[in-house]
């Protein structure tokens, strides 16, 4: 399943993938992947809300059920841009979700993210056996613009979550983390640790770093969010970030932007 190079504009959910698993076999692990393919690769798309009357959505939901999804998942060089504020109203979107099991990786790599909600969230499963695992994050911008509408979950904004997991490893690296919100940039609520070394936090103090984090130093039951090394830099290998507050006005026969 190749999905590239589409515009999709104020939908709820833009893009759904359901319970694509096993690939040519019966075997629950996905023996029959080819290596170093991706059965599921989304690719070069644009996802914009601009005028939609929703105040909340998802706009990348996969959506793996109790057996799917067990195939090797790439999403790349995509950019997400939901608007704080629209119509006077707050936004509140979750950018990617993955919901269910996936013994095989979810590859989310250089990616454009500019959105008030999160910004990728793994959704725990009733079943435990079900959790989402086996995510590597890299190369991204993500860019948390403000806090959105008030929400139950006291997650709702922030820009990583993690949630329970069984077993796998979750990498999160060489990401360039912008954000404008008083929430986290990585919550871990899994036992298990998550490697986020060699990312771009907005600061190079380790205080602020740590106060971006919610893992085992707030928690002895959660797994530590290891961030050291850390870059002193942005990542050249991410996207590069988008002027942000442009005014345009009319000089005589020119436009001026500011």
């Amino acid at each position: 399943v190749n999905i590239y190079n589409n515009i999709f504009i104020d939908n709820n959910t833009s893009l759904q993938v359901n319970n694509l698993f096993y690939y040519g076999t019966s075997n629950p692990d996905g023996g029959g992947e080819p290596v170093n393919t991706f059965p599921v690769h989304i690719e070069k798309n644009k996802f914009i809300i601009q005028n939609s009357s929703s105040t909340s959505g998802t706009i990348i939901l996969l959506n793996n059920g109790h057996l799917g999804s067990v195939v090797t998942t790439k999403i790349s060089n995509n950019i997400i841009y939901v608007p704080a504020v629209l119509n006077n109203t707050e936004r509140y979107f979750d950018a990617i979700k993955i919901q269910n099991q996936n013994s095989k990786k979810t590859y989310i790599e250089d990616n454009t993210i500019i959105n008030p909600g999160r910004s990728v969230v793994m959704v725990e499963d009733s079943e435990p056996n079900y959790n989402p695992r086996n995510l590597e994050l890299s190369r991204n911008f993500i860019y948390n613009l403000s806090p959105s509408i008030d929400s139950d979950d006291s997650n709702s904004e922030d820009l990583i979550t993690v949630v329970n997991q069984t077993d796998g490893e979750n990498i999160i690296n060489y990401n360039n983390f912008k954000k404008l919100s008083n929430h986290y940039v990585i919550v871990n609520t899994t036992n298990h640790p998550i490697n986020a070394e060699n990312n771009y936090w907005g600061t190079t103090t380790t205080s602020e770093i740590d106060n971006l984090i919610y893992d085992f130093n707030d928690d002895f039951d959660l797994g530590a969010v290891d961030y050291d090394p850390y870059l002193t830099t942005p990542s050249t290998d991410a996207p590069i970030s988008p002027p942000v507050n442009v005014a345009k006005q009319a000089s005589g026969e020119n436009v001026v932007l500011t």
